[in-house]
């Protein structure tokens, strides 16, 4: 199924093709306020322009915070979610300065076991851009590759307050709470992460925890 960015990308080349000027938008605040990511389009009319959101349906969107991405950071944006190190890495390159491509290469090196780019990549981030929601995203994540359980519990908790579309911080949650064998709290948080905005694979890591200890309880309570 298509996400905002596939709506976002599709809209801008159908745009295109009929003589409109048009080009993709990164959105850090939703028009509701939501702290996500988020992709909607940006048509001008000579020095003005709209934002069309296909993903809410809505032309003339008002998203409080947002930037209009040239082609070159488009292409960066497209790369960093295919994902992969590789991919991330030029996609980085083509668009160094935007949260979206930072988060994922730093997704990206920490799936490749190599946490002290990861760390050195946050650092960044928190001195750049220590209020955007991609920084609150991956401070406990990179806790949790880095053993810290109790940093990426209190990291993860602030960042389900502040990102309250994105499942992502409740799978991070999740996970930090099963590595401290809180088996309930992380069924729970999986559970919320899987009610929110997640990927298809980062929802099949939240379903398959579910599931593993539903048979863990199932187990324990067969012994007994």
């Amino acid at each position: 199924s298509f996400h905002c960015q596939e709506y976002t990308f599709l809209y801008v080349t159908l745009a295109r093709c009929v003589g409109l000027t048009a080009f993709s938008v990164d959105v850090k605040e939703t028009c509701v306020g939501e702290k996500a990511g988020h992709a909607c389009a940006a048509v001008f009319f000579g020095n003005s322009y709209i934002l069309v959101d296909p993903a809410y349906c809505w032309f003339g969107a008002p998203h409080r915070e947002f930037t209009v991405l040239d082609d070159i950071q488009s292409i960066g944006v497209y790369l960093c979610e295919l994902g992969g190190l590789e991919r991330c890495k030029m996609g980085f390159k083509l668009a160094p300065k935007l949260s979206v491509t930072r988060s994922r290469l730093l997704d990206a090196f920490l799936a490749a076991g190599r946490v002290k780019e990861a760390t050195d990549l946050l650092n960044e981030m928190v001195r750049e851009c220590p209020n955007e929601w991609t920084t609150d995203s991956e401070r406990p994540l990179l806790a949790l590759h880095q053993g810290n359980i109790y940093e990426a519990v209190v990291f993860a908790k602030s960042a389900t307050k502040i990102i309250t579309t994105s499942g992502f911080p409740h799978l991070v949650l999740g996970n930090a709470y099963f590595e401290e064998n809180k088996l309930l709290d992380a069924h729970e948080e999986f559970q919320k992460a899987l009610s929110c905005i997640l990927p298809d694979s980062q929802a099949a890591i939240a379903q398959d925890a579910i599931d593993n200890i539903a048979e863990t309880f199932y187990n324990d309570g067969a012994k007994k």
